[in-house]
């Protein structure tokens, strides 16, 4: 008789659901009384597959909605799998159970606490892929967009489920291509960095307390004003109570096309306040068409989306027809609504062989407004013999 009905929950799964589904719930929520779970009539059976039109978990901290949701768990899952692992659920011994594939037209995620949300659409999981045509996270006022998503892992296990194994996706080696990709500020009302063919290969694992994942990139290219460059880095996300508590990039590395290093950083962030404690370099990089240092260093700092950034540029180029030995000061960068983008409570100092003074650079309200800098120059001292050479850059 128990074979029997196991056979038929095997091949008429829907139908074994329909009839239980009070009780599969009650299940699920255990003593959590504020879990509620929704969904359509799931229509399929283990034996090949099966779909839900709609489903909704929630509870008074987070939802998660789906739908058209299909799974299948391939033509290898047989009757004879099937009943080894109903066996070993009963005499508690490992259960393996590896899925086919997982689709869903819709899926999304929202935190009830601080609005934050994932969105994704036309996720698609394989035992080596996941595909998705767009993905967009909304975190702490900051978005970040991904369209026509590809991760490859390189041990086909994504949908390898095993009761030994409770942090089964937290030690992979992964390769993500999205076509593009665009980080954004909702107080900006702008994207702030823009890119496209983004090629990203990293491995990461947790250790053996299950408080830190490490990941290491190498290899990674991307482009950006069609131009490529590549990048790499190591970095630790740290955990408490299972949650990511902060992160810290010890190493960050870009290079141009011709394989020139130009940009490094190294940071530590803590999430809950938003707290940044960074030191960036660069070499020959253009800022934004308004000018390009030698060398340049900045040293950031704060917290609350409110930071001080001190900087020290040398050999500056078009930003007058000479090139300046060095550039100096700080300024506050702020992601606060109605606060401005960018302010400099003090003048900035210019140290030349030709010139030196101070320029006053006036408050900038919002992201565009950087590339429209209005300067107020003050002169201390300057060459008389070589004032042509102070003009401003057309």
């Amino acid at each position: 008789m128990l074979i029997l009905s196991l056979y038929i929950s095997f091949y008429h799964t829907d139908k074994i659901l329909y009839f239980l589904d009070p009780s599969i719930e009650e299940y699920i929520s255990g003593s959590n009384l504020e879990l509620k779970i929704g969904h359509d009539q799931i229509i399929g059976s283990l034996s090949e597959s099966f779909s839900i039109e709609n489903i909704l978990i929630q509870d008074s901290l987070y939802s998660i909605s789906l739908k058209d949701v299909k799974a299948s768990l391939g033509k290898s899952y047989t009757f004879k799998k099937f009943l080894v692992n109903i066996f070993s659920f009963i005499f508690k011994k490992p259960i393996q159970l590896n899925l086919a594939s997982i689709s869903s037209e819709i899926f999304e995620y929202t935190d009830k606490t601080n609005s934050d949300n994932l969105y994704i659409e036309n996720l698609t999981i394989l035992d080596s892929t996941i595909a998705s045509d767009s993905l967009s996270l909304n975190f702490m006022d900051f978005s970040i967009s991904l369209k026509n998503i590809l991760n490859t892992n390189r041990d086909d296990n994504y949908l390898k489920l095993d009761t030994n194994t409770v942090l089964l996706f937290l030690d992979f080696t992964d390769n993500l291509k999205a076509k593009e990709i665009s980080i954004g500020n909702k107080n900006l009302d702008a994207d702030f960095f823009e890119g496209k063919d983004l090629n990203f290969n990293y491995e990461y694992h947790l250790d053996s307390e299950g408080k830190t994942i490490y990941i290491t990139s190498i290899n990674n290219n991307i482009n950006l004003n069609n131009l490529t460059y590549h990048f790499r880095f190591n970095a630790r996300l740290f955990f408490s109570n299972s949650i990511v508590d902060s992160i810290q990039v010890d190493e960050f590395q870009l290079f141009n096309s011709d394989n020139k290093e130009i940009f490094t950083a190294t940071a530590e962030f803590r999430i809950e306040d938003f707290a940044l404690n960074a030191t960036l370099k660069t070499k020959n990089i253009n800022y934004y068409d308004i000018l390009r240092p030698k060398r340049g260093k900045f040293i950031i700092n704060g917290k609350d989306y409110k930071y001080n950034v001190y900087f020290t540029l040398h050999n500056v180029k078009d930003m007058v027809k000479e090139t300046i030995d060095k550039l100096s000061g700080g300024f506050i960068l702020s992601f606060n609504e109605k606060e401005p983008f960018v302010s400099f409570p003090k003048p900035v100092n210019i140290i030349d062989k030709v010139y030196n003074g101070t320029a006053k650079i006036k408050k900038m309200m919002s992201f565009g407004d950087i590339f429209y800098p209005e300067i107020e120059i003050i002169t201390k001292s300057v060459n008389p013999f070589k004032l042509n050479k102070l003009n401003r850059v057309e």
